[in-house]
């Protein structure tokens, strides 16, 4: 059987299931603002590049992978996540091989998992990891946490896409009195001498506060999972809260069980994220500890119950008997029950307010994928009063020892406080039997896939004599089950089982559930059974059944009518490898990937009904005796098709199929990126997210069109990026152009015309003395042997060395002073040898003189292939200049998006290496975004933006790049510091580039530090220690208020803008709308040159302009001072009015002076005031280059 890039050797359909939720950042950007951008590699090796966060993310690019440049990538969007799957990942996603969230970006970006914060993929595997660095064993559930360098996963992602290995996402779970505990019932059991007391509970959370009166002598064991250097010190708050509501000893916050032994294990970090890695160590921990039950009021989002933590839970609850009482999570709508509540043996809370009424954040059921019930139980969770750590929670604080907090976080260790008074009570009860009875004894109230059997009652739990083994019945479809209910007491109890079903909409469904018998009765200290039966028409049902008082959660999904769809398709050229799709059924939109291997025609079953269908068919050829096969030709499609029980057919053939072609008119340029997509979108969700499907394939092989019905909704978008080539290699006398590829810093520059010798892996001296040495490492070569063995064929006399690939899956080692050849590169070579001796003539450059920007878009029906066109004259033009300080010839990418009404398009990027100039033309007509980050290993400079723009045909426009100084950028239409009532949000990027306006830059955890400082009248009355990012509670009233901003950003690479500090005074009273502050912003345009330096010999005269906020105050003054001894010493700078601006003359320093600061204080009318220091403002130097200003 044929193995592809693209290789799923079955025909498959799978649903693709709502993904994890994930809690916003801390601070969300104003309304407006340009998204911020994030990279994400995937496992596959393939890099993501993302524009906004949370259900505004949007894909704006994708890198492939090492020689993944002809596989194509199937996306999805839906409520309010964006996945990417590219295609050799459909075939182990679907057999559950391969956890989802690896290729939902949304979670990914959200859980900081982008490249930006992190150098590694946090895994869990379940068999062989080669190449992965183990975290954390995991022996009692038979995992390891490992952590897969991104530089290297397309090499992991090979051996683990041919092995049996399972591997989830390491993810990170998000940690989701006086009156909530006589609510549930405990004083009543108290009462009866039932406290908790010879129960023992754990709580795994972010820690405890040891020093808690609430928790003084509650704690008889901790741990840490974390590696926190205070072990389980809670620096966060939510553990102690959580600690005490289940066993805290505090008077009128007393817990609910407050004699209990508390177990408590920190596996969530003091910012609040919790490592599945850590929550699963910390589970196996608790149940070693001799406890009866476990509680964690966290989550890591939805899921079908089949994930790492929910497995987990399963497991333990098995071995072990302990139950685990689990929040629901805190998302609010239907189906996002989270794990591992979703876990089958957790007992899921939900919360209710102390009034009984359902809480408006509380995650709904039922659970995703088959639709059983979940949550299971309710518990009072809002506005909850009990024990806060010190130090922790001053924005909610009641008092110095306690807070006020809510989410199902609390309601669930109300369940948990209950289980241990049933646990000190029948200490040999295990899971099943303390879960069973919690629900039975439950108050019903609201609809079961809300507060599932209803809410906590530990009274009646506790009184309850009879009790049924399952405190719910999910039907997947008609069947029946057996309940089978055990008395306890001295008596006989006769039951008359009574049933209320709805279905969705809340319309009874009488008759859909039956009992029999229909009337029980339970002989004392004995069971009787009862057979509940279902049968109706299709639909989603739910319900309670109660008998003397025990209630039984039920739930019913029967589906309709199943079809069959079948995809028979024939590629456009060479031997057929595979089609792949994605549909969507237009009325439910539940989305479905479906995958069909050379071509064979297998019916997949699909719920019957009417789909869009968007997919490819792929034609390749053999790898020569490799076993793969190389993509050369993709045909895309789409479809609406209906899905019937008789079975339908989807015929697809790519010969018949026309060609996408687009040129522009400059015979130098080639193409060197683009992506041509198809997007299908329905209608937003009653909740307004997006939703729809798409493909998109990289479009440098050849790529087809079958022609489509109108579709509403579908839209064709073709990007391209072009340049003059940087590398042009010839073969001398046939003209024959070859692609070989230059390490970023380029290594090459010149012509160079020689012969061509192939040294293989070069373990034998050959003679290359004047010659190109073709040098092909084996794949088990490291790069340090590779790096050796090329410098001995330089010393041996070779006047270039050419790196070429073993195999099409390989990587190149970056080779200082060799050129790069992929696989099939290194196979032309050789087949160029093979016909006689071959010279080369190699010509490169460090920059291109012209780039080009292609974008064309088609509505509604696919055509019958296509051809662009794209003539300079009709374009626009934009000269960019790209500043650095940085060692010429490192690439820096400017990444070009297209916006429309849908969001970001695929970006693509100009490769540029600074310092340097270029002329790129752009598609007018369209909204266009820039972007740009320069890495250096595993720091950056941090992404520099641009608002969207439009451009017309022939305007001509300069932009710069990474020029200095950089500072804060306020004065644009979008307001970065705003006071809405008594809350001021601040949004501030402090290393914004001097290149104009409407630019931002974007604070970068790993470069960025500093603080951010708001005092009122004098006293402070916010702080924090994240440079630029801020919500404050105000004060009411007007107040004379200063805000300080301190940043510093230091890389190996980049000297300047070492530190920024903006000093803003301003009057502000309580507005009744959210109002921008009268916040003054400093911009530069100085005549530095493309190294960022200005002169050391004489004086610099440029140009200073104060802007604000809307609704700022007209300046007065302005007065400027440098320094070149970082700070320590100030002189004036001359600085006097000119136009709308002014014009400043800064003094010259000394010869051996190599940086310049700057101190600017401006005034306005309205006495707001601002005084900015930034370090290193510029590089000062002897050499000064290409004098520019703009």
């Amino acid at each position: 059987m044929k193995r592809t890039p693209l290789v799923l050797l079955a025909v498959l359909a799978v649903v693709l299931p709502a993904p994890p939720a994930s809690a916003a950042p801390p601070v969300t950007p104003p309304a407006g603002a340009a998204p911020a951008r994030s990279t994400v590699t995937l496992i596959t090796g393939d890099q993501v590049v993302t524009a906004g966060r949370g259900a505004a993310l949007r894909v704006a690019g994708v890198r492939p992978g090492p020689g993944r440049d002809r596989i194509g990538h199937l996306t999805a969007t839906r409520d309010g996540r964006v996945f990417v799957y590219p295609g050799d990942a459909v075939e182990p996603v679907r057999s559950g091989r391969l956890d989802e969230r690896l290729f939902d970006v949304t979670g990914l970006v959200a859980m900081g998992y982008h490249d930006a914060h992190r150098t590694d993929l946090p895994l869990i595997v379940r068999g062989p990891a080669a190449g992965a660095r183990v975290a954390r064993d995991l022996p009692a559930l038979d995992m390891t946490a490992v952590r897969q360098p991104t530089a290297t996963t397309a090499a992991f992602w090979r051996s683990v896409r041919e092995s049996d290995t399972r591997v989830w996402l390491d993810g990170r779970a998000r940690i989701s009195l006086d009156r909530s505990v006589p609510r549930v019932g405990a004083p009543a059991a108290w009462r009866r001498g039932h406290t908790g007391k010879g129960a023992r509970v754990a709580v795994l959370d972010t820690g405890y506060d040891r020093d808690h009166p609430d928790l003084a002598g509650t704690v008889v064991a901790d741990k840490d999972f974390t590696g926190n250097p205070a072990g389980t010190a809670d620096g966060n708050g939510h553990g102690t809260h959580v600690a005490s509501i289940v066993a805290g000893a505090g008077g009128r916050y007393r817990g609910v069980a407050p004699e209990a032994d508390l177990v408590v294990g920190k596996v969530c970090v003091d910012e609040g994220w919790c490592p599945d890695s850590a929550i699963l160590d910390g589970m196996a921990w608790a149940v070693d500890q001799r406890v009866s039950a476990v509680n964690l009021s966290l989550g890591a989002g939805p899921t079908d119950g089949t994930d790492p933590l929910s497995t987990a839970v399963n497991e333990l609850t098995a071995r072990t008997g302990v139950l685990f009482v689990v929040a629901a999570g805190n998302d609010g709508a239907g189906s996002t029950v989270s794990t591992p509540a979703a876990a089958d043996a957790a007992l899921a809370v939900g919360s209710v307010s102390t009034q009984d009424v359902p809480s408006p954040f509380s995650s709904r059921g039922p659970r995703m994928g088959d639709h059983a019930v979940k949550p299971d139980l309710a518990a009072p969770g809002a506005d909850i009063v009990a024990a806060r750590a010190a130090g922790t929670l001053a924005e909610v604080s009641v008092s110095e020892h306690h807070a006020r907090l809510s989410g199902t976080s609390m309601a669930t260790p109300h369940v948990t406080g209950a289980a241990a008074i049933l646990a000190a009570s029948h200490p040999d009860w295990r899971a099943d039997r303390l879960k069973a009875a919690l629900m039975g004894s439950a108050k019903p109230l609201g609809g079961v896939f809300t507060t599932g059997a209803g809410r906590l009652d530990v009274d009646a739990a506790d009184r309850a004599t009879l009790v049924a083994d399952r405190g719910s019945l999910s039907f997947a479809g008609s069947g029946r089950q057996t309940l089978t209910y055990r008395n306890d007491g001295p008596r006989p109890v006769t039951l008359t089982p009574a049933v209320t079903v709805t279905d969705r909409d809340g319309r009874p469904a009488p008759g859909l559930v039956t009992v029999e018998p229909r009337t029980l009765t339970v002989p004392a200290g004995g069971s009787a059974p009862l057979t509940v039966s279902v049968r109706g028409e299709p639909g989603l049902f739910s319900g309670r059944l109660t008998a003397a008082g025990v209630v039984t959660a039920l739930g019913v999904s029967i589906a309709s009518e199943p079809g069959t769809l079948t995809i028979t398709a024939t590629a456009a050229d060479d031997e057929q490898l595979s089609a792949f799709a994605i549909a969507q059924h237009e009325r439910t939109g539940e989305q479905f990937l479906i995958w069909t291997d050379a071509g064979q025609p297998t019916p997949v079953p699909l719920p019957a009904g009417r789909y869009r269908v968007v997919g490819e068919v792929n034609g390749g050829v053999p790898l020569g005796d490799t076993g793969e096969y190389l993509i050369t030709n993709s045909t895309m499609f789409a479809e609406v098709v209906d899905v019937t029980a008789a079975g339908t057919t989807l015929v697809l053939d790519g010969r018949t199929a026309g060609e996408v072609t687009r040129t522009v008119d400059d015979p130098r340029s080639r193409q060197v990126g683009g992506t041509t997509g198809i997007d299908l979108a329905l209608p937003p969700t009653g909740d307004g997210h997006p939703q729809g499907i798409g493909l998109f394939t990289f479009n440098l092989h050849d790529v087809l069109l079958l022609p489509s019905e109108r579709i509403e909704g579908l839209r064709l978008d073709d990007v391209a990026s072009w340049q003059d080539p940087v590398l042009s290699t010839t073969v001398v006398g046939t003209g024959r152009e070859l692609s070989l590829r230059d390490p970023d810093p380029v290594e090459f520059t010149g012509d160079l015309t020689a012969p061509l010798v192939d040294v293989g892996p070069a373990d034998e001296p050959v003679p290359v003395s004047g010659a190109i040495a073709l040098y092909t490492p084996p794949g088990d070569t490291s790069p340090e042997q590779a790096q050796a063995r090329a410098a001995a064929l330089r010393e041996a006399g070779a006047a270039l060395v050419i790196t070429g690939e073993a195999d099409y899956f390989g990587m190149t080692p970056q080779v200082p002073g060799t050129l790069s050849a992929y696989y099939l590169e290194t196979l032309e070579l050789r087949e160029i040898l093979a016909d006689g001796p071959a010279t080369l003539r190699v010509r490169g450059t460090l920059n291109s003189e012209r780039a080009y920007v292609t974008h064309h878009q088609i509505e509604g029906a696919l055509p019958h292939g296509v051809t662009w066109s794209d003539h300079r004259a009709r374009m626009a033009t934009v000269d960019l200049a790209m500043y650095t300080p940085a060692a010429p010839g490192s690439s820096v990418p400017l990444w070009t998006s297209f916006l429309t009404d849908r969001g970001y398009l695929d970006a693509v990027a100009t490769e540029l290496r600074p310092p340097a100039r270029t002329t790129l033309h752009v598609t007018p007509g369209v909204e266009v975004a820039f972007d740009t980050v320069a890495d250096w290993g595993e720091k950056s400079t941090g992404w520099q933006s641009s608002d969207p723009r439009e451009f017309d045909p022939g305007e001509r426009l300069t932009m710069n790049w990474m020029k200095a100084p950089y500072g804060p950028a306020l004065a644009t239409a979008t307001p970065r510091a705003v006071r809405s009532g008594d809350k001021l949000t601040v949004d501030l990027p402090m290393f914004t580039n001097s290149g104009g306006a409407g630019r931002y830059g974007r604070y970068d955890p790993t470069t960025d530090t500093g603080t951010t400082t708001l005092t009122r009248d004098g006293r402070r009355v916010g702080h924090n220690d994240v440079p630029g990012l801020a919500a404050f509670d105000l004060p009411p009233g007007r107040g004379r208020y200063e805000l300080t901003i301190d940043a510093s950003h230091r890389l190996p690479y980049w000297p300047l803008a070492t530190r920024v500090t903006d000093r803003w005074t301003f009057t502000s009273a309580t507005t009744a709308t959210p109002v921008p502050l009268p916040l003054l912003d400093i911009e530069y345009d100085l005549p530095l040159d493309l190294t960022n330096a200005a002169p050391s010999a004489r004086d610099l005269t440029g140009s200073v302009r104060v802007g604000h906020q809307a609704g700022g105050s007209p300046v007065v003054a302005v007065t400027t001072e440098v320094s070149y001894d970082d700070g320590a010493t100030w002189r004036r700078a001359r600085v006097t009015p000119a136009g709308a601006g002014w014009t400043v003359r800064v003094p010259a320093g000394a010869p051996t002076a190599r940086f310049a600061s700057l101190r600017t204080t401006a005034t306005d009318t309205a006495g707001n005031t601002l005084t900015e220091t930034l370090v290193r403002a510029y590089a000062v130097s002897a050499v000064y280059r290409e004098p520019h200003t703009g």
